[in-house]
């Protein structure tokens, strides 16, 4: 019993810290960045997941980022780099090194950012 006890308090704890850092990146401001690079990788799980390198600039300043795709069953990252060429990013304005990709702000994006490795 105290396992699954501590299972779902650390599920909870999770949720929360991912809600409460979506809250607060929403109100970021948005910038188009450059893909400039993008790879498969493995999880743990042998699936692939996609990475995307990306920069853009704030205040005559270069930032640079990346973000992690979910896992998925195929390899489309030769389509994304032909099609995809930017990002719509959210960066923190008190610390523009600070950016994070969200799903609702790329449609078009053929697989789902992974908020839990941003």
């Amino acid at each position: 019993m105290g396992f699954f006890l501590d299972y779902v308090f650390t599920a909870i704890v999770r949720f929360a810290r991912r809600e409460l850092r979506l809250r607060q990146t929403l109100k970021w401001p948005i910038v188009v960045a450059t893909v400039h690079s993008a790879q498969m990788a493995r999880g743990f799980s042998q699936k692939l997941y996609p990475v995307l390198g990306y920069s853009f600039v704030v205040n005559g300043e270069s930032q640079y980022g990346s973000v992690r795709g979910m896992e998925i069953e195929q390899d489309p990252i030769d389509e994304v780099v032909e099609e995809l060429k930017t990002l719509q990013v959210r960066y923190n304005p008190a610390d523009p090194y600070v950016s994070r990709v969200l799903s609702t702000d790329n449609p078009k994006l053929p697989f789902a950012i992974d908020q839990e490795h941003p």
